[in-house]
């Protein structure tokens, strides 16, 4: 009797075991899947911050570019005017030399 009694206890701690070893797994299984969840909304919060950055490192480039491109383009008039400046100045000596050297001939 003491034999079965025996058997009887180590066969329930066995079933306990078992239970525990199944409770285990599917606890193991709920962390995994909530771990995947939570890396899955931080892949997806990572793509959409990395959208926003580039969208606004996009702009950014826009506008600086934007900006030379006006510095440039006032920098391009003041130097045609210059430019128009001192070929007038050199039209008006070449007319005087032309004229002093009429002036001669005649």
């Amino acid at each position: 009797m003491m034999v079965k009694e025996h058997l009887d206890s180590i066969r329930e701690r066995e079933g306990d075991a078992k239970k525990r070893i199944a409770e285990a797994g599917s606890e193991a299984s709920r962390i995994v899947d909530q771990a995947k969840e939570e890396g899955e909304k931080l892949l997806e919060d990572t793509r959409i911050e990395g959208n926003e950055l580039k969208r606004t490192m996009i702009a950014s480039a826009r506008e600086n570019a934007q900006k030379k491109i006006g510095e440039l383009r006032a920098s391009n008039v003041e130097t045609i005017d210059s430019l128009g400046k001192g070929a007038e100045g050199k039209r008006r000596e070449v007319v005087d030399m032309i004229i002093e050297e009429f002036h001669k001939g005649l």
